[in-house]
């Protein structure tokens, strides 16, 4: 029996590191945002 390869794991990686570093930016972008909303009222 014979395992079939794997598909390209080093690209499913990348896509994924992608889709975090893109989520992240939302995220940071966000975080800034609320950051700059509590600022005004401190």
């Amino acid at each position: 029996l014979v395992p079939s390869p794997p598909r390209q794991p080093n690209q499913d990686l990348l896509d994924t590191i992608d889709e975090l570093g893109a989520r992240l930016t939302e995220v940071e972008g966000a975080v800034k945002s609320l950051w700059d909303e509590l600022n005004k009222y401190g």
